[in-house]
C-alpha cells in the first residue's frame, strides 16, 4: 500500500490519478431493448485513486466517485403471426451499473524544515464512492402477456479512505448506495463497502498532549424495490487488520498520548413495496490489531517509541434492515438486521481508557396488510478479548426485531459473550461489561389474526455472560458484569406465548488482586406477556496471598425500567430470579463479603419465585503468620411479589441463605407478597465467633389467602465464644391463622418472635382465643360475616432460648412493631378500641429485666419495667387496657406501636406473651359489619416494621 502511495505521487504532486491513466467518469445508460430485445445494461462507473498531497493550514478535503449507468427498458414481447390468443411476456430490463470504487488519499509534501519534517497538522479525507445505476423496467407483455423482469439495480462502489497527518487526522469512508429496481423480478442493488486507515508522524517541532486519530467505515445503503422488487443489501464496513487499520510514525522523540476513536457502521438495507425489505450491513473489526505495539514504527534506525494510547473508543453498529411496505396486492416482509463481528484474536496491548459499543442493527418493518413478518435483529459476536489492564467499558446489545402491522413481528437478537481476559500481574484492569438482548418488534395495527393465525409479537432477545477459569484483577476498585434481557414486543391482546428475554450471568474466577465485582442479571420486561427469567451466579476464589478485601455481589431482578413517554410494562407472568455468591480467600488477609439479592418481579396474574444464597468462606490458617483480619461476612436479601385476579392464586416463594465461615456474620432476610406467600430464610454461621440472623417475612394482599414463613438461624461452633440468634417474625393482611411455636423445650425455638397478622379471620380469631376463657369471653369476632370482624390485630411476642453453648450469659432480646390501620367508615364513633395482653410463657427465670412501652396514636399509655418473673407474668394474664378512653381520636387511621426489650441472665431463659387489638363485646355493634365491603373500604395494613435483635452482653 505504501509503495502504490509513492508510485503514485511521482506521477503527480496535485490533481487526480487512476490507476489506468484513463479519463474517470460515470457510466452510461443502457439502450432501451427493442421488440424481442433484453434493455441494456448500464455502464460502471469508473474505479480510481484520488491523492491530494499538500502543506498548510489546517485541510479538509472529500471527494465523490462515480456512479454507474441505469439499466435500459426491456423490449416489447413479440409472437410471429401472432393468432389474436397468443400473448408473449415482456423482454426483461437492463441491470444497472456498479458504482466506481473510490480510494482517497491526502500524503502530504516532506519538506525539511528546521526542526524536522514537516506534516500537515491537521487532516480530514472523506471517501464516496459511487453509486449504483437504477435497473430497467421490465417490457410490456405483447397482447395482454406480463410485463417483463425489471432489472436489478447496480451495487455501490467500495469506498477507501486514507489520511496522514501531523496530530489530527480524520479518515472516512462511506460505501455507494445501490442502484434502485422497478417491477417484479427485480432487486434493488447491494450498498458499497467502506473502510479506512490513517498515519500520524510526530514531528519534533509539534509540541502538544494529544495525537488524535478519527477513523469512521459506513457502508451504502442497499437501493430500493419498487412494485414487488426486493430491497438491496446493505454494504459492510470493514476495519482493523492489516489494511484497514493506522499507524504512528516517530521521528527521534517520545510519540503524544494517543486519543483513537473508531465508527464502523454497516448500510441499512433498502425497502421493498411489495416484497422483502433488504438485510442491514455487517459492521466488521479487527480490535485486537488496533491495540497492539506494532502499530507504532520508528524512523530512527529502528527505535521504537511506543506511546500509550490514552483512550480508545469503538462504536459499532449494524445497519437496519429494510422495511416491507404497503403493496395493493402481495405481503412485504422487513429485513434482517444487520450484524456486528468483534475479532479479538491477537494479544492486546494496555490501553488507559477501553470503551466498546456495539448494537446489531434493527429488523426491519413489516407495514403491508397481507401478514408479512417483521424483521429479525441483527446479531452481535465478540470473542475473548486479551487485555494487560486499564479501564474497559463494553457494551454489547442486540438488534431490536421489526414491527409488524398485519402479520408476526420480529424477534430481537440474544447475545451471548465472554469476558475480556486479563494477563499481567498488577496491571490496574477496572472494567464494565454490559451485555443486553434485542427488543422484540411490537404489533402494529387492530387485527387479531391473519388469515386465521393467531398474530405474535416478537421475543426479547436473551443476554448471556459467562467467564471461568480467566485470572480476574480486581484491583481495588469496583467492577461490575451485568446482563439485560430483551424486552417483549407487545400484543394486541392481553394474553400471548410471547416472552421477554433472559438474562443469565455466570461468573467464575480466580481473583488475583483485591477489589469488588458485581454481578447482575436483570430479566427482561414485557408489556402484557412473560417477564424474563434472571440468574446471577457469582464465584470468586482469591488466589494464595492475596491480601484486602474481597467482596463479590450477586443480583437477579426484573430490568430496571427507564424514564419515557410510554406506560410502564406490566406483565401477565413475572420471570422468576436466582442468585448465587460465593466468595472464598484460602490465605490472606482481609474482610470477605459476600452479597446475593433477588427479587421475582410482579405480575398482574402470577409473580415469579425468587431464590439468594450467599456463602463467604476464609480458610487462612492461623499459622501462616497472617494478620489477624480474617472476617467473613455473608448477607442474602430475596424477594418475591405478586397481586393478581381474585379468581386466581398468586403464589410468591422466597427463600434466601446465608453461610459465613471463619469469625464471620450471616444475615438472610425473605419476603414473599401475595396471596399464597411462602418466605423461607436461613443464616448459618461456622465460625468460632459472629452472629448469624435470619428474619422471613409474608404478606397477603387479598382475603383469606395464606402467607407463610420460617426463618432460623445456625452454628457449628465448639467454643463458648458465638452468639447464635434463631430469630422469625411476619405480618398478614389476611390469614385464617397465626402459626409460631413458642415452646421453650423446642429445638430452634425462635430466640426473637414478633408474629402478627392484621384484620384477621374469624377461624383466626377463634383459635387464637379459645385457650383463654377470660380473652374469648371479652373478644370475638363479632360479625354476621367470615370477613370483617372487630379484631384488628393478633400477635406474639417474646425472646429468648439462644442456642449456644454458653452456660450462663447476659443477652438482650429486643422486638418492636409500628402499625398503621385504616379503620371501615362504619366504625368510626361506634367502636372502643381496647389492647389485650394474656397467655404468657415463661421457662426457668424467665428474664433478667422487662421494659414494655406501647403508643397509641402517638400518646404513650402503657410503659412498665418489670424485674421478676412472677410479677410480669402477673401483668401480662388477662390485662385489658381501654385505649379510646385514654386517647382522643377522629379519623380513619389509627397508629399503634409496641416496644419490647428484655434482659436474660442465662441462655436457657424464655418469656413472652400473646397480645390482642381490638373492640370488646360488650361494646360490640354488629351493624357496623353487617356486609363485606369494597376491597378498598376494608381495613387494611398501611405500613408495618418489624426488628428482632438478639445480642451478648457480657460472658459470665
Amino acid at each position: 500500500m505504501k509503495s502504490l502511495k509513492l508510485a503514485l505521487i511521482v506521477f503527480c504532486v496535485f490533481g487526480l490519478i487512476t490507476p489506468n491513466l484513463s479519463v474517470a467518469q460515470h457510466g452510461a445508460d443502457g439502450a432501451d431493448g427493442a421488440r424481442w430485445q433484453f434493455g441494456g445494461n448500464g455502464g460502471d462507473g469508473t474505479d480510481f485513486v484520488s491523492i491530494r498531497p499538500t502543506v498548510g493550514a489546517p485541510f479538509s478535503w472529500m471527494v465523490q466517485g462515480f456512479n454507474g449507468g441505469r439499466g435500459g427498458r426491456g423490449g416489447e414481447g413479440f409472437i410471429w403471426n401472432a393468432k389474436p390468443e397468443d400473448s408473449a411476456i415482456g423482454m426483461p430490463g437492463g441491470w444497472g451499473g456498479r458504482g466506481g470504487d473510490l480510494s482517497a488519499i491526502w500524503e502530504p509534501l516532506l519538506r525539511l524544515g528546521v526542526d524536522g519534517p514537516i506534516y500537515q497538522q491537521s487532516v480530514f479525507v472523506e471517501a464516496r464512492a459511487g453509486h449504483g445505476g437504477a435497473g430497467g423496467l421490465g417490457g410490456n407483455g405483447f397482447q395482454g402477456g406480463r410485463v417483463g423482469d425489471a432489472g436489478r439495480g447496480g451495487n455501490g462502489g467500495s469506498a477507501h479512505a486514507i489520511a496522514h497527518g501531523g496530530l489530527d487526522v480524520t479518515s472516512r469512508a462511506i460505501g455507494g448506495m445501490g442502484g434502485t429496481a422497478n417491477g417484479y423480478g427485480g432487486r434493488g442493488g447491494d450498498g458499497g463497502n467502506a473502510s479506512a486507515e490513517a498515519e500520524v508522524t510526530n514531528p519534533q517541532h509539534y509540541v502538544r498532549a494529544t495525537t488524535n486519530i478519527w477513523m469512521n467505515a459506513i457502508g451504502g445503503r442497499g437501493g430500493n424495490g419498487f412494485d414487488q422488487a426486493l430491497g438491496g443489501n446493505g454494504g459492510t464496513s470493514n476495519l482493523g487488520d492489516t489494511a484497514n487499520n493506522y499507524q504512528i510514525l516517530a521521528n527521534g522523540s517520545q510519540l503524544p498520548l494517543l486519543n483513537l476513536d473508531i465508527v464502523g457502521r454497516g448500510g441499512d438495507g433498502g425497502n421493498s413495496f411489495g416484497s422483502h425489505g433488504g438485510t442491514g450491513g455487517d459492521s466488521r473489526i479487527q480490535v485486537a490489531s488496533m491495540l497492539t505495539a506494532n502499530r507504532y514504527v520508528s524512523r530512527n534506525a529502528g527505535t521504537q517509541y511506543p506511546g500509550p494510547i490514552t483512550s480508545a473508543t469503538f462504536k459499532l453498529f449494524g445497519g437496519r434492515g429494510g422495511d416491507g411496505l404497503a403493496h395493493s396486492r402481495v405481503t412485504g416482509h422487513g429485513g434482517g438486521g444487520g450484524s456486528v463481528i468483534v475479532d479479538t484474536q491477537g494479544e492486546a496491548s494496555a490501553a488507559q481508557k477501553l470503551t466498546i459499543i456495539a448494537r446489531g442493527g434493527r429488523g426491519g418493518d413489516a407495514l403491508g396488510s397481507f401478514g408479512g413478518s417483521g424483521g429479525l435483529g441483527g446479531e452481535v459476536s465478540m470473542g475473548t478479548l486479551t487485555l494487560v489492564g486499564g479501564e474497559v467499558d463494553i457494551f454489547l446489545r442486540g438488534g431490536d426485531g421489526g414491527h409488524s402491522t398485519s402479520g408476526h413481528a420480529g424477534a430481537g437478537r440474544t447475545v451471548e459473550s465472554l469476558m475480556p481476559k486479563y494477563n499481567g500481574v498488577g496491571t490496574p484492569s477496572h472494567y464494565k461489561f454490559t451485555v443486553q438482548g434485542g427488543d422484540g418488534g411490537n404489533l402494529l395495527g387492530s387485527t387479531f389474526s391473519f388469515q386465521g393465525v393467531h398474530r405474535l409479537a416478537g421475543n426479547g432477545g436473551d443476554a448471556v455472560i459467562n467467564s471461568f477459569s480467566q485470572n480476574a484483577y480486581l484491583s481495588h476498585g469496583n467492577n461490575e458484569v451485568r446482563a439485560i434481557g430483551g424486552m417483549a414486543g407487545r400484543g394486541i391482546s392481553a394474553g400471548g406465548i410471547e416472552r421477554a428475554g433472559r438474562a443469565l450471568v455466570s461468573f467464575r474466577q480466580t481473583v488475583m488482586s483485591a477489589g469488588s465485582l458485581t454481578a447482575i442479571a436483570e430479566g427482561g420486561l414485557s408489556h402484557q406477556r412473560t417477564n424474563g427469567y434472571a440468574r446471577a451466579i457469582l464465584d470468586l476464589q482469591a488466589a494464595d496471598g492475596v491480601d484486602g478485601a474481597i467482596t463479590g455481589s450477586a443480583t437477579a431482578r426484573p430490568a430496571q425500567h427507564g424514564s419515557g413517554p410510554g406506560p410502564l410494562p406490566v406483565a401477565s407472568f413475572a420471570g422468576s430470579a436466582h442468585a448465587e455468591s460465593f466468595v472464598l480467600r484460602r490465605n490472606g488477609s482481609g474482610l470477605i463479603t459476600s452479597i446475593a439479592n433477588s427479587d421475582g418481579g410482579f405480575g398482574t396474574v402470577q409473580s415469579g419465585s425468587s431464590r439468594a444464597k450467599a456463602t463467604a468462606v476464609n480458610s487462612t490458617m492461623a499459622s501462616t503468620g497472617v494478620p489477624r483480619g480474617r472476617e467473613a461476612y455473608a448477607s442474602a436479601t430475596a424477594l418475591a411479589r405478586a397481586d393478581g385476579s381474585l379468581h386466581s392464586a398468586n403464589h410468591a416463594i422466597s427463600s434466601a441463605t446465608a453461610v459465613s465461615n471463619k469469625a464471620g456474620e450471616a444475615f438472610a432476610v425473605s419476603r414473599a407478597l401475595g396471596q399464597y406467600n411462602y418466605g423461607n430464610a436461613r443464616a448459618e454461621i461456622r465460625a468460632p465467633k459472629g452472629i448469624a440472623k435470619a428474619t422471613a417475612e409474608g404478606e397477603t394482599t387479598q382475603w383469606i389467602h395464606r402467607s407463610k414463613v420460617s426463618s432460623s438461624a445456625f452454628s457449628h461452633a465448639t467454643t463458648n465464644q458465638p452468639l447464635i440468634l434463631t430469630s422469625s417474625a411476619y405480618t398478614s393482611f389476611r390469614h385464617t391463622h397465626i402459626e409460631i411455636s413458642t415452646a421453650p423445650f423446642e429445638n430452634f425455638a425462635p430466640s426473637a418472635w414478633n408474629h402478627l397478622l392484621i384484620n384477621p379471620g374469624q377461624t383466626a380469631v377463634d383459635n387464637f382465643t379459645n385457650s383463654n376463657m377470660f380473652i374469648d369471653q371479652a373478644f370475638d369476632f363479632g360479625s354476621r360475616s367470615t370477613q370483617v370482624g372487630n379484631i384488628l390485630a393478633i400477635g406474639k411476642t417474646g425472646g429468648g432460648q439462644s442456642l449456644t453453648d454458653l452456660v450462663n450469659g447476659d443477652f438482650q432480646a429486643t422486638n418492636e412493631f409500628d402499625l398503621t390501620l385504616h379503620l371501615h367508615p362504619a366504625v368510626q364513633g361506634s367502636e372502643e378500641l381496647s389492647l389485650a395482653f394474656f397467655n404468657p410463657v415463661a421457662y426457668r427465670d424467665g428474664f433478667e429485666s422487662l421494659t414494655v412501652k406501647f403508643d397509641y396514636q402517638g400518646v404513650n399509655v402503657l410503659h412498665e419495667e418489670f424485674t421478676d418473673m412472677a410479677t410480669a407474668k402477673a401483668f401480662f394474664t388477662n390485662r385489658i387496657v381501654s385505649l379510646d378512653s385514654l386517647v382522643a381520636t377522629e379519623g380513619l387511621e389509627r397508629h399503634f406501636s409496641l416496644q419490647y426489650d428484655m434482659r436474660f441472665s442465662s441462655t436457657g431463659d424464655v418469656f413472652g406473651f400473646d397480645f390482642l387489638i381490638g373492640s370488646r363485646n360488650q361494646v360490640a355493634s354488629f351493624a357496623a359489619f353487617s356486609s363485606v365491603p369494597e376491597p378498598t373500604m376494608v381495613p387494611i395494613m398501611i405500613g408495618a416494621a418489624m426488628a428482632m435483635l438478639l445480642r451478648r452482653r457480657r460472658q459470665v
